[in-house]
């Protein structure tokens, strides 16, 4: 389902859009700081925030904080932010994409509580472990929109 947010851009200043940041949380701010981000810019990231780089949790965290210091940063899903939802769905071959892919987020969250995908027996276990866990973030995953829209 589509998730369109209206968003009003400022008649001055800049937009700034940047995407695919892909866990690399040093790149990112690197980023920012040649562009000489600040509050007074509007920052749009269109997705991808998560996945293959080694640190995506210190970029969703970092991420939301910036959407939460300037009422001008904006992201949108991408298909990286949202294969957290396999593991809802029950897909069978969850365990395949933590085996091939360690630099997941969702391996991250497993690490941060001391946990592999291999202690758990089901894709079921381990969405109710993510749940419990990890819910907030996973919540601010979930509610980011699929789109902006604007004048």
């Amino acid at each position: 389902m589509l998730h369109i947010q209206n968003i009003v851009l400022p008649e001055t200043g800049r937009v700034i859009v940047i995407s695919d940041i892909h866990g690399d949380l040093q790149l990112f701010q690197t980023l920012l700081e040649k562009v000489h981000y600040t509050t007074d810019d509007t920052l749009i990231i269109n997705g991808d925030l998560c996945e293959r780089g080694p640190n995506s949790l210190g970029v969703i965290r970092y991420a939301k904080w910036l959407t939460e210091e300037n009422g001008n940063a904006y992201i949108t899903e991408g298909n990286c932010d949202r294969l957290i939802h396999h593991a809802f769905d029950h897909d069978p071959t969850f365990f395949d994409h933590l085996e091939r892919n360690p630099h997941s987020i969702m391996n991250e969250w497993l690490h941060e509580h001391g946990r592999t995908y291999a202690d758990f027996d089901s894709v079921t276990e381990l969405a109710d472990f993510y749940s419990t866990n990890c819910g907030e973030e996973i919540d601010w995953l979930f509610s980011l929109p699929t789109a902006l829209e604007t004048d």
